[in-house]
């Protein structure tokens, strides 16, 4: 609710959304990138920066070793905070892009369990 107000259709030309939606559930995803896509005027851009998980298992279970080290390292439980992570997969998040209306839904580069996209509204 508090972020709709800060929302207002047609306003922005690119929204940023970095690391943000892996603390949420995919159904609230969905309304986070529905709220970004109305708030975006025609033509606009989203750029995406999230964690999610990858089709290769080990890959997986490495990073995922690996963010627990570094969260561990920062001062923070790193097992707790996974518990908190809601991760999709990058052809989930690929596909609430698409069903929220956004089209040319690209990845530039992706690093591990780091994916990235652009993806645009229509004009």
């Amino acid at each position: 609710q508090k972020l709709t107000h800060f929302l207002q259709p047609d306003s922005f030309s690119i929204v940023q959304l970095g690391y943000s939606l892996s603390g949420y559930p995919d159904e609230d995803k969905r309304t986070i990138l529905k709220h970004a896509f109305t708030s975006l005027k025609k033509g606009g851009m989203i750029f995406v920066q999230e964690f999610a998980w990858r089709a290769d298992p080990e890959l997986n279970a490495f990073s995922q070793k690996l963010s627990t080290k570094l969260i561990d390292a920062m001062g923070i439980n790193g097992k707790l905070y996974q518990n908190y992570m809601h991760l999709s997969t990058d052809t989930e998040l690929a596909s609430m892009l698409a069903d929220a209306g956004f089209v040319k839904i690209i990845r530039p580069f992706d690093c591990l369990n780091f994916v990235n996209f652009f993806a645009h509204k229509p004009v």
